[in-house]
């Protein structure tokens, strides 16, 4: 009996040992399980923090303001153009009229007699 003690008692042990083994791998994986699901929660909390819309609305506000700045520099470039133009057409204008004022003039004074004078 004492012998069939001591056997009982050693086949308990080993159990016991078994046990801890398996609760002890049984700790670790809830361990790491606990670690995974706070990552993902840290995760889906940054997630669900995250403001599209803000994003969005400040992408939006950048291209607004590149396409003002590209539209800026072509009406710029519009007038810095027409100013040449325009300069061009004043000087053509000018021409032409001081042409045709002084044509327009003599044609006067030759109406009235006063072409062939030589004070005039």
């Amino acid at each position: 009996t004492h012998h069939q003690s001591s056997q009982d008692m050693l086949r308990n042990i080993e159990i016991l040992k078994e046990n801890m083994a398996k609760w002890e791998k049984e700790l670790k994986t809830l361990k790491a399980r606990v670690k995974v699901s706070k990552a993902t929660q840290q995760v889906n909390k940054q997630l669900a923090q995250l403001d599209t819309n803000g994003t969005i609305a400040m992408l939006e506000r950048m291209k607004d303001k590149v396409e003002d700045q590209e539209a800026l520099s072509k009406a710029y470039g519009e007038i810095a153009h027409s100013k040449n133009d325009l300069k061009d057409e004043l000087n053509k204008i000018l021409k032409d009229d001081t042409l045709s004022i002084e044509s327009d003039l003599i044609a006067i004074k030759n109406k009235l007699g006063m072409g062939q004078n030589p004070e005039n």
